[in-house]
């Protein structure tokens, strides 16, 4: 028998695919894969591995909509993702998504606005660095409470756990003992701070709010922060969404009331122009000086002209009156015969000829 040779064939060599698992599902993606199942960030906690997140984008989608559900707002939720995740969050990045209706996961439209030019390399450490740093401006008075409530969305002004006393996160807040006086007392700092960030943006577009109004609007505020604690403690939010859709109902808010292209057919233009007015005045009504003329002018020229008193106000009414006037053409030296051919002496070339069934001498203009 021959002898079997000692020497080991060769081993066939093993083409080693890297696979990346996502730490949530522990879904494995190739390399080829991996770019559109995980997301990128800025954060340096992602470094060593390409920046990727550690968990894929449907797990972070699931993420969000848990968010969603709890917080009952789109800002809120995703303002909690980029905290877990170290993104950089900016209410400047949330007015980029645009429509909230769009089919595209808000989280990945978000990433994508995220990770322009602009804001890279930033993170949510960032984000609190800024807040911190307008929260100073409030209290130092060179900024005002609606630069810093601008810039948090309501319902996440929550510094809980930073090792400051109530009375020290009241301070840092803005929050004055006429806030406890209106929204009542034993709510924490942070809940105020809530409570005051939707009601401005609620009442930031009407300026002149009845009593029975700003009740209302407060009472919403507070069944929304209801509804947001009892959302974190998995209790039933049955009852308060219901009286939330009645307080809407009677402020004239609820999203299937009246729409504004009805409200244009059922009320008059001076009703329309009042409600447009009280959510941006005119630009000129805020020069003193040509609010003067505009009264001089309208209301004491208009009235001097009425009662047939010739002075300064009456030509100032005048003049304006003859900006909108139209004349009527004179013809000057031509009876109504040449008037009539010249208004329709196209009519005359344009008529019917007889091709058409008609003749053009057919038309008579004795």
């Amino acid at each position: 028998m021959p002898k079997v040779s000692k020497i080991a064939p060769p081993k066939k060599s093993i083409d080693f695919k890297p696979v990346y698992r996502c730490k949530k599902c522990k879904k494995e993606f190739t390399e080829s894969q991996r770019a559109k199942a995980f997301s990128r960030g800025s954060s340096p906690l992602w470094q060593g591995d390409g920046k990727f997140f550690p968990v894929c984008k449907d797990c972070v989608d699931e993420l969000y909509n848990h968010y969603r559900e709890v917080f009952g707002s789109e800002e809120k939720a995703l303002r909690r993702v980029c905290l877990h995740f170290d993104v950089y969050w900016s209410p400047e990045i949330y007015a980029l998504l645009g429509d909230t209706s769009s089919s595209r996961p808000r989280f990945r439209a978000y990433m994508e606005k995220a990770n322009l030019l602009k804001y890279s390399g930033k993170t949510f450490d960032d984000t609190l660095d800024e807040e911190e740093l307008k929260f100073k401006k409030v209290k130092e008075g060179s900024a005002t409470e609606d630069d810093v409530i601008d810039s948090v969305p309501s319902g996440a002004l929550n510094f809980g756990g930073s090792g400051e006393s109530e009375d020290e996160l009241k301070v840092r807040l803005g929050i004055t003992p006429a806030d406890e006086a209106f929204w009542g007392y034993g709510y924490p700092a942070y809940s105020y701070a809530n409570l005051k960030s939707l009601y401005k943006k609620l009442t930031k577009d009407n300026h002149n709010l009845t009593v029975e109004q700003q009740v209302l609007y407060k009472q919403l505020c507070i069944t929304d922060l209801r509804i947001s604690e009892a959302n974190q403690h998995n209790e039933k939010i049955d009852s308060l969404q219901t009286s939330m859709g009645n307080i809407m109902t009677k402020l004239g808010i609820s999203p299937n009331q009246t729409k504004e292209s009805d409200l244009a057919e059922t009320n008059t233009f001076g009703v329309l122009i009042e409600k447009y007015e009280e959510r941006k005045h005119i630009d000129e009504c805020k020069n003193k000086n040509q609010l003067v003329w505009y009264i001089t002018t309208y209301f004491l020229g208009h009235l001097c002209k009425m009662l047939k008193i010739h002075n300064r106000y009456a030509h100032m009414y005048e003049e304006e009156m003859n900006r909108y006037r139209v004349e009527r053409p004179e013809y000057a030296g031509e009876d109504d015969e040449a008037i009539f051919e010249s208004v329709f002496a196209e009519a005359l070339k344009t008529a019917p000829s007889d091709k058409d069934g008609g003749d053009a001498d057919d038309i008579d203009t004795d």
